[in-house]
């Protein structure tokens, strides 16, 4: 079994970062597992790294993730005005064919960083 390792980051109030392993052998059943959803929604950002998150979290009355936001923003997502990101996200890096992969040092060190400024 092949295991993925990404930066998974919590809705709660804490918004506790804590590091994700992933069943590379069902990377999708594991995503839904990490996450807490049936849906997926990926947004792609700067340095390979894919924000992961469930796509009904706002229908379905998820915490609006502010940090995880915020972190999508420092690394050069843009949102409609008044958007956000609710519920848990898993980041991952992908191929250039898009599938998803552990994420490299330096994306880990990207994403670190982006808490950081994110949380002021």
């Amino acid at each position: 079994m092949a295991t993925f390792t990404g930066i998974r980051v919590d809705a709660s109030v804490d918004q506790t970062v804590t590091t994700a392993e992933l069943d590379g052998s069902d990377m999708l059943r594991s995503l839904y597992s990490s996450i807490g959803c049936e849906r997926i929604e990926t947004i792609e950002l700067s340095g390979g790294i894919d924000a992961i998150f469930d796509e009904e979290g706002k229908l379905t009355g998820a915490e609006p993730n502010d940090l995880a936001s915020a972190v999508a923003l420092v690394l050069g997502f843009r949102f409609l005005p008044g958007d956000y990101i609710a519920g848990p996200v898993v980041f991952l890096g992908y191929t250039d064919e898009g599938d998803h992969v552990s994420l490299t040092e330096d994306q880990k060190r990207a994403i670190l960083r982006a808490v950081v400024i994110a949380k002021g």
